[in-house]
């Protein structure tokens, strides 16, 4: 099996806050698994200070997997690598399936239905926290999560 790995950076459309700082980019790699004619897609996604394996050997250990991947042997243990794990079963996932991008074929991944999601508000202002939760009320949504911790509890109340 030929294994590929991808690294792709991404800006965020706007800053995010979270309870350890702003976040305005972030780093995903992609594990691509060619065999035969099959493709599969796997993403390691990290978020800087809230991944559990935001740490300096994810790449060193990525790298690690990609190679057991392409000789067929045991991976390492990735219970302390959940990104990495998650973009293998992906990887793997998407090699077995007819459509490398439907893991899971559904009424939904054929566009027949919608699922219901909650509407995220990041940390920010008073007033820019205020906005997200109008524009997801008139958006439609009926549950909306808020990240706080960054005002006065009593001015999270308000909100």
């Amino acid at each position: 099996m030929k294994v590929s790995l991808k690294k792709r950076h991404f800006q965020f459309k706007r800053p995010s806050g979270t309870s350890r700082g702003i976040l305005t980019e972030k780093t995903s790699w992609f594990i691509v698994l060619e065999e035969a004619s099959q493709m599969g897609i796997g993403e390691c996604s990290l978020l800087p200070g809230l991944s559990p394996d935001d740490r300096p050997e994810f790449e060193s250990t990525l790298k690690l997997v990609a190679h057991a991947l392409s000789k067929g042997e045991s991976l390492p243990d990735l219970t302390t690598w959940p990104a990495i794990a998650m973009g293998v079963e992906t990887a793997l996932r998407s090699l077995n399936c007819s459509d490398t991008y439907t893991l899971f074929p559904s009424d939904f991944t054929s566009g027949i239905t919608t699922l219901p999601i909650n509407g995220l508000v990041w940390m920010g202002d008073f007033d820019i926290m205020k906005t997200q939760i109008d524009s997801l009320l008139e958006a439609g949504y009926d549950c909306i999560k808020l990240k706080i911790g960054a005002l006065n509890f009593q001015h999270e109340l308000e909100l």
